[in-house]
């Protein structure tokens, strides 16, 4: 676990685009800002790939075309949220993220599979999502 804390303190630094809540400043929920292409988990039949963005993140527009492309493929549906609105700010919270970018994934039964930082290239992401699909699928 510490190892983990480590990565992740590391790869916040590294993004340059950490931030944390709570500076108090409230802010108005953006209506573009969830693109969601199936919102629950009972709605969902193939994985689902959630990324957590803030517009004005510098990596977080370098993750886009990587994301993009992941949407038109189709086999991995694809939900984002921005971070500075209160339902992105709220969804990542829930799942433990207070950074951006960031990544959740979860596999065609609806359950959760991975929160965290994404794949240190974006153009590794749609490699890195089957892995961590391939991964925490069970055994049979």
């Amino acid at each position: 676990m510490k190892r983990y804390s480590l990565f992740l303190a590391f790869a916040v630094f590294v993004s340059g685009c950490a931030t944390v809540d709570g500076a108090g400043a409230a802010m108005e929920p953006d209506p573009s800002e969830a693109q969601a292409v199936g919102s629950t988990t009972s709605e969902i039949e193939a994985p689902r790939l959630v990324f957590i963005h803030a517009s004005w993140c510098e990596t977080c527009a370098r993750y886009r075309p990587a994301v993009e492309e992941l949407k038109s493929v189709g086999d991995v549906r694809v939900q984002e949220y921005d971070r500075t609105s209160n339902s992105g700010r709220s969804f990542a919270q829930d799942h433990g993220i207070f950074y951006q970018p960031a990544f959740v994934i979860y596999d065609g039964s609806g359950d959760l599979v991975y929160a965290g930082v994404g794949p240190a290239r974006p153009s590794d992401l749609d490699d890195w999502v089957d892995e961590k699909l391939e991964r925490e699928a069970p055994q049979s």
